[in-house]
């Protein structure tokens, strides 16, 4: 019986582990199911994308209502890599507008209620008191666990630091840092007081031309130099611990950084002609560029040559983001590329005055296209996943699908000046 029993354990064990096994090797899948709800029939095709280099795990549905609309929906949460997780589907439907609000396996709602107006998708909470009727709905889905509030911006300050203030919408993982003119705030909810401030200098600098975040680095050169310098200093902003990069060879002040891709900075120094890679992981810096080879220029996710001399007379900068300003035959202020082809967005920047109205595509459907925020700054931009950091006039602002628009940070410095950058680091 002993052994019976010890053969059923081990048989379990085995069983659970080539489970386990399929879980790690699943590439993911695609199914199509229907829904009937409140008379109106819905299809949904489901395609679950798991274990795939260079892609983050996600579902994208495509969910088709009455054989007349079309939506699509893409979600980074975890849902234990189960399938046919819509199981509820609320409808709406005027002579403007056209919305739904998917419910998931356990009535998770993971979205604002989604809008669409001729091929534009709308959060509803920036049309909220637009339609009385589409307002009623709205309040309609609260027996459903729909929650109006979500979707506010909390504007609760936890702390202040000089110019400095800090709202409690800091997400768990989350390491946000920040220049100023002596180093840079580090902001996350591992700080004691959520903030510290991490002094590199002695003297106030207000431009720091080299200067650049690498992931959970901050690399600065060494800006007690007037002319020439073959230091940096390194931060790490999610333990506030620094180091020193050292070179054999001296670099002008006049240099700038062009860009970062992967664990490398990209610099560019006038004065000699020459371009350096500077891997924050290994600490290294090697000279890759000069008059002779020319300079690497990194669009449409490859390197590209060009010559030294076109960077030292106009800044020729560049991110691991960048692609032609041209999409679906629309000419934007600038485009930006996330991910690769199963998890990824274009961001395109539609300038309206002296702002820019920013709108998202799925890299899968480049058709339909949503309005996520307005900012005015071009530059002061982070991607992760359907989350976006970005700067508006003194604030550094959070969009994601889960909660719209969050106000992370106020600093009076940042509507006065341009050059200070910022950074996220998602442990």
């Amino acid at each position: 019986m002993k052994r019976m029993f010890g053969l059923l354990v081990v048989m379990t064990l085995l069983y659970f582990a080539i489970q386990a096994g399929f879980k790690l090797i699943e590439k993911g899948h695609t199914l199509d199911y229907k829904l009937e709800i409140d008379s109106n029939k819905y299809k949904i095709n489901e395609i679950y994308t798991v274990n795939t280099k260079g892609e983050s795990d996600n579902y994208y549905f495509n969910i088709n209502v009455n054989d007349k609309y079309d939506f699509d929906l893409q979600t980074f949460v975890n849902f234990n890599m189960q399938s046919q997780i819509i199981t509820d589907i609320m409808f709406y439907s005027d002579d403007t507008y056209t919305c739904i609000l998917p419910i998931f396996t356990n009535g998770k709602i993971i979205t604002d209620i989604i809008c669409k107006k001729d091929n534009l998708y709308i959060p509803y909470n920036y049309i909220a008191s637009k339609d009385a009727a589409l307002d009623t709905f709205a309040q309609s889905l609260v027996k459903k666990g729909y929650n109006l509030d979500k979707y506010k911006n909390k504007l609760e300050k936890i702390n202040t630091d000089s110019l400095l203030s800090v709202y409690d919408n800091i997400l768990n993982n989350h390491f946000l840092a920040l220049e100023n003119y002596k180093g840079i705030y580090t902001l996350n909810n591992v700080n004691l007081k959520k903030i510290y401030n991490f002094q590199i200098l002695e003297d106030d600098i207000y431009t720091k031309d080299i200067s650049a975040f690498v992931g959970k680095y901050y690399l600065l050169a060494d800006y007690t130099k007037e002319t020439k310098f073959n230091k940096f200093t390194l931060v790490n902003i999610a333990n506030n611990s620094k180091s020193t990069i050292l070179y054999d060879y001296d670099i002008s002040m006049d240099s700038y950084v062009q860009g970062v891709i992967g664990n490398s900075v990209y610099l560019f120094d006038r004065d000699t002609l020459k371009q350096y890679e500077i891997d924050v992981k290994t600490k290294t810096i090697i000279e890759v560029g000069n008059t002779e080879v020319g300079i690497k220029k990194y669009i449409n996710g490859a390197f590209v040559n060009i010559s030294a001399y076109d960077a030292k007379s106009s800044k020729i900068t560049f991110t691991k983001y960048s692609t032609d300003n041209v999409l679906g035959g629309v000419n934007y202020a600038k485009v930006d590329k996330t991910g690769i082809a199963k998890s990824g967005y274009y961001y395109m920047y539609e300038q309206s005055g002296s702002s820019y109205k920013v709108y998202r595509s799925n890299i899968q459907n480049i058709n339909t296209k949503t309005y996520l925020f307005t900012t005015d700054n071009l530059d002061n931009v982070v991607y992760y996943k359907d989350c976006v950091y970005y700067q508006e006039k003194n604030a550094i602002n959070r969009y994601s699908d889960s909660n719209l628009i969050n106000t992370v940070l106020e600093n009076s410095e940042l509507q006065f000046n341009k050059y200070l950058k910022f950074n996220v680091y998602i442990k």
